[in-house]
């Protein structure tokens, strides 16, 4: 992580705890804060953005969530099933995390999402 995402460092952990890291990403249009936290069960981790807090826009009175979150507030940055811990590292959260940044900034100057949404089979 030092080598490639040296903006991001690892959170003093104990054993009750998964694996942690904060750090920023650069859009070169805004800087923004995210904590990845790893799971226990090795899934997907989960990525929270920090500062701001919430990813989205205003339009008049109303707050318009942004694309690709989840109702807590953490982005889905892909698809649980592109996930694969044996080959995936917390490196690839972090790219992952850019590129739904890049897309993020696009959509708050234009209003839409630059790739097609991605859907679950369900079944």
């Amino acid at each position: 992580m030092a080598e490639y995402f040296p903006t991001f460092s690892e959170v003093a952990r104990d054993a009750d705890r998964p694996p942690a890291w904060f750090g920023s990403i650069d859009t070169k249009f805004g800087g923004f804060n995210v904590g990845i936290v790893h799971r226990f069960d090795h899934g997907l981790p989960a990525v929270i953005p920090i500062n701001p807090e919430a990813r989205g826009r205003r339009r008049g009175r109303q707050y318009i969530r942004a694309p690709h979150t989840y109702t807590n507030g953490n982005l889905c940055i892909a698809a649980t099933d592109d996930w694969e811990p044996a080959r995936d590292t917390v490196a690839t959260v972090v790219a992952w995390t850019a590129h739904w940044h890049a897309f993020y900034v696009e959509w708050l100057f234009t209003g839409k999402w630059p790739a097609e949404m991605y859907v679950a089979e369900v079944g």
